[in-house]
């Protein structure tokens, strides 16, 4: 059996603000919650605002949602894939989309309800 980590890291820009390891086998799952309270914490003590958060499926949880919700202007976190939510991206019509500009670059939005 290997032994194995998982970290979990905040940065503003390349600097990082925060690291925390997690030892052994663990999930990434694992502590999610506890561990960005921690950070969150630590980023208010420093009057430190959180405008974008994003992370991997592993944070797909909703009790990290909402405390995400909570501390950040912005999250983007990469849900599991799931069949019934792939068929309801394929029944979104023109009328769901829109244009947004992100940075200088144009890109097509939509959102659904799940």
């Amino acid at each position: 059996m290997v032994k194995g980590y998982h970290p979990c890291m905040a940065a503003i820009g390349r600097i990082p603000v925060f690291i925390q390891n997690h030892n052994g086998n663990t999930p990434a799952r694992h502590q999610q919650k506890q561990t960005l309270v921690l950070c969150f914490d630590n980023l208010k003590s420093k009057d430190i605002k959180i405008e974008n958060f994003r992370a991997d499926s592993a944070s797909y949880q909703i009790d990290v949602i909402e405390l995400v919700d909570d501390n950040c202007t912005f999250f983007y976190i990469r849900m599991l894939e799931f069949n019934s939510i792939l068929s309801s991206y394929g029944a979104l019509d023109e009328s769901n989309w829109k244009t947004i500009c992100i940075g200088d670059q144009k890109v097509e939005v939509a959102s659904l309800c799940y």
